[in-house]
């Protein structure tokens, strides 16, 4: 009887997993026929049949590379590899020299408030910037600020420069830690293939000069990804020393940026739906409690230097998802400053949370009224095209904010003279995100499969944009894990070409035997 539960379970979960990927290819593919079927919000000057041709080359291209990989040896593999680290990071030594900025935005300053905080005699408090409006800047602010006493216990003055050193290793860090996901996973030849997609993937450099949480946490999602594949493949008290340290892993990276809690979700909706019994409910405590342990712990460390309770620091999730519904021409669902201005008006008039999270409710309620069903399709696949949409990951916006200096460079890439990089940046998008839909096609009929975890990973994030306050850097700190998907996708487009190719072939051989019979 308890066999014929199991078997209804899994046959359940089977069901719903398979309901989940189609709904996964066709939001995919949806995505992808935005980006290529219309102009994008922020480059509309490339016409369609451009990105489709360009990204079949580019995949075309890599199924190439994949096909000279599988003749050479593992001493070369390890070579390849190895050169393409180097020339990764070359190009963000490239970055660093001729692309810095002067810090603006949240990461300006947040940087301003570490170094008075440094110089400060007094007993240590937050500043209202954190507690008032955003306490989320919190862990990256005292980073710095325990960053600057320690360079200047040393005598180093220029932070700017070790900052950016130290977003350089942690950028390449996690490169390092998608390749030895993918190493492990698909083995070396996979893996080798993935340096020469990493080089193409911009965002890996580009962002090397803006030190702030989009690259700083983008470690966390990849590295908790490979830690619960760890668990999946030990046994005994390792596995579950793998999940207690995933557990805290995640703490901290929700800590830093809020986002990365999509990870634990799908993680979370990835073992229940491949899982049955008390494995799942060991499972969730031995993951939650340490997370809720580290997160608790902070949350409690940090009112201590709060004038106010914890239950009001900050905006309420409400200001961000009104944001999320504003429509500006060049900027669907981004950052509205109009929105910022109304909320923090109505905080410091006296309202509580509670009260200002109604206020945006009510508002929310008008907007979607005022749009309509047939206005709000149209506001999001605006909204879905300039978060997903935009190859660049925002970087030709973030660099021309006050570059330090001139160069013969920066035309080439935020100036009149970027149309060549931004149309490589769009065409890798879209391939990118095609070999993605591949995954998914490909996943339909392996509802089990570790990588399942991945789709519900990139989905989760998908209806949090729709949903949030968006921009195409909210999606930096997941790249890894889509170029990771966007490898297994294209594993599984060269073993279908394969297919076609054999099958191809006997057809030929049985005609010829059927001819010569004759």
């Amino acid at each position: 009887m308890n066999f014929m539960k199991s078997m209804k379970l899994l046959n359940i979960q089977s069901v719903l997993m398979r309901i989940f990927n189609g709904v996964f290819i066709l939001v995919f593919g949806y995505i992808i026929f935005n980006i290529v079927s219309q102009p994008s919000v922020l480059w509309s000057l490339f016409k369609p049949i451009t990105l489709i041709m360009g990204s079949l080359i580019f995949i075309g291209l890599f199924l190439m590379i994949n096909h000279w990989l599988l003749k050479v040896s593992q001493k070369t593999l390890v070579r390849l590899t190895f050169v393409n680290f180097v020339i990764l990071f070359l190009l963000q030594l490239f970055f660093f020299r001729y692309f810095r900025v002067i810090p603006s935005w949240d990461f300006g300053a947040i940087l301003n408030f570490a170094l008075s905080t440094v110089e400060s005699t007094g007993d240590f408090v937050l500043d209202r910037y954190f507690y008032f409006k955003y306490p989320n800047n919190i862990p990256i602010y005292l980073i710095y600020v325990g960053m600057i006493k320690f360079l200047n216990s040393i005598n180093v003055t220029d932070y700017l420069s070790i900052f950016i050193m130290l977003n350089i290793i942690l950028v390449s860090f996690s490169v390092f830690l998608t390749y030895y996901f993918i190493y492990l996973r698909y083995g070396l030849q996979q893996a080798t293939l993935f340096s020469f997609l990493m080089l193409f993937i911009t965002p890996f450099y580009t962002y090397t000069t803006i030190v702030y949480t989009d690259t700083l946490v983008m470690v966390f999602p990849i590295l908790s990804i490979l830690l619960y594949f760890l668990f999946n493949q030990s046994k005994g008290f390792k596995r579950y020393a793998w999940l207690l340290l995933l557990g805290v892993i995640l703490a901290i990276g929700t800590m830093i940026k809020t986002n990365v809690i999509i990870t634990l979700v799908a993680i979370l909706i990835h073992y229940f739906m491949t899982n049955k019994g008390w494995n799942v409910v060991i499972f969730i405590i031995l993951l939650v409690l340490p997370f809720y342990s580290v997160t608790s712990i902070y949350q409690q460390e940090i009112s201590q230097y709060s004038p106010i309770s914890q239950e009001e620091m900050g905006f309420p999730a409400t200001h961000w998802i009104l944001m999320g519904l504003h429509d500006q021409p060049q900027r669907p669902g981004s950052y509205y400053a109009d929105d910022v201005k109304q909320t923090e008006e109505l905080k410091r008039s006296g309202l509580t949370n509670q009260e200002l999270s109604n206020w945006h409710l009510e508002a929310i309620k008008e907007r979607l009224e005022d749009y309509g069903v047939h206005g709000y399709l149209i506001f999001l696949n605006r909204k879905i095209n300039f978060t997903w949409g935009d190859g660049t990951y925002y970087a030709t916006n973030k660099l021309s904010r006050q570059p330090m200096e001139d160069n013969i460079f920066q035309p080439y890439v935020f100036g009149e003279k970027n149309e060549p990089f931004v149309m490589a940046c769009q065409t890798i998008q879209v391939a990118i995100l095609g070999l993605v839909l591949v995954a998914g096609i490909s996943l339909f009929k392996s509802s089990h499969k570790f990588e399942q975890v991945l789709t519900i990973l990139l989905f989760g994030l998908f209806l949090f944009l729709l949903v949030w306050e968006a921009r195409s850097r909210y999606l930096i700190l997941y790249v890894p894990v889509i170029a990771t998907l966007g490898i297994y996708g294209l594993n599984q487009l060269n073993s279908y070409l394969k297919k076609v190719k054999v099958h191809y072939y006997r057809n030929l051989i049985d005609k010829k035997y059927e001819s010569e019979g004759n």
